[in-house]
């Protein structure tokens, strides 16, 4: 590989697959009423607040209400007075970074917790039925996995 490739590398534009974390988030806190502190969040009597802190914040809370967490989650959100603990994933496209982000997200949402109810929201080519690994999955997932497009309805189902 030479220079004019690695500048290539280095001008070019993060991957879909990655900006969709960040879009996500400012899409949760634009639709949701959000709190930048802990004790706020937890005090809310909205029906539906997100805890807008980064991840370690994030991770610091749950293991607070008793998830042991290792990794960071993608969000924290109190709805009508439960917790919801979840990963956020775009997948575009089967192997590699993707199917590691699906594994992470898959993980999280199997566990369940005292305090907290868990969830993969998954959006791309995972719910294109028969498309492959993952769609198979997903079929046979015993835990929470949905679309973003369905998360008011997740919620009011808490």
């Amino acid at each position: 590989m030479g220079l004019d490739d690695v500048i290539k590398g280095l001008e070019a534009p993060k991957q879909f697959n990655r900006q969709m974390g960040a879009m996500f988030n400012i899409w949760l806190f634009k639709k949701y009423r959000n709190a930048t502190d802990g004790a706020a969040f937890q005090k809310s009597k909205d029906p539906i607040v997100v805890l807008n802190a980064n991840g370690e914040q994030l991770r610091l809370f749950a293991n607070n209400i008793g998830c042991g967490l290792q990794k960071r989650p993608d969000f924290v959100v109190k709805a009508n007075g439960r917790y919801v603990i979840g990963e956020a994933k775009f997948i575009g496209t089967e192997g590699g970074n993707q199917n590691r982000a699906f594994d992470d997200a898959l993980s999280l949402a199997s566990r369940s917790f005292k305090k907290a109810v868990t969830v993969a929201i998954l959006d791309g080519i995972v719910w294109i039925p028969n498309s492959g690994q993952m769609s198979q999955r997903l079929k046979n997932f015993g835990g929470n996995a949905l679309s973003a497009l369905l998360l008011d309805d997740f919620f009011a189902l808490l």
